[in-house]
């Protein structure tokens, strides 16, 4: 069964002061051209190096958005434009296929530093849509598109999460 871990980040509203939490994991985004689709979830996917980002998992949103510069870095091809909704109000944005990974802290070292380490691709190819605004904490939104393979927990306590994944081989 994978497991992703993760933290909470704590952020400070500019206006009112007021302290935010976020859960935040380490990700990877991939370009849909991988050709991993219909290959099993947990794939160790060693292609070409991608940067790890931040991903900040949110129950809130119903697809994974990625930023900006994720889309400029990887050369994102669009495949369409859509009307998105935000608590910034709603606006169009473009639309990109892509596929995340969750690294694997437990993977060895690759073979050459241009190789990425291995990781657990989630096997659905993405519809997803760029940010907004770009977030200097995060690069990615994972919403629940993934989050809803699996189970989220938040030890509020501790500052820790865990996504865990049951039957990666039926995502």
């Amino acid at each position: 069964m994978p497991t992703i871990t993760g933290h909470l980040l704590d952020e400070r509203n500019g206006l009112s002061g007021e302290r935010k939490s976020f859960p935040i994991t380490k990700v990877r985004v991939l370009p849909a051209d991988r050709n991993i689709d219909g290959a099993p979830s947990g794939l160790a996917y060693t292609g070409p190096r991608t940067d790890v980002m931040n991903g900040m998992l949110d129950t809130g949103a119903d697809i994974t958005r990625i930023s900006n510069r994720v889309v400029r870095e990887l050369t994102l091809p669009p495949v369409g434009d859509t009307s998105s909704d935000s608590a910034d109000g709603s606006y169009t944005t473009t639309v990109h296929y892509f596929h995340i990974a969750f690294p694997d802290p437990n993977a060895p070292s690759p073979p050459a530093p241009e190789i990425a380490p291995a990781m657990w691709v989630v096997q659905k190819r993405l519809i997803g849509t760029k940010f907004l605004r770009d977030n200097s904490n995060f690069d990615v939104i994972v919403g629940m598109d993934i989050l809803q393979m699996g189970r989220l927990f938040v030890d509020g306590p501790a500052r820790t999460v865990r996504l865990e994944f049951d039957d990666p081989a039926t995502r």
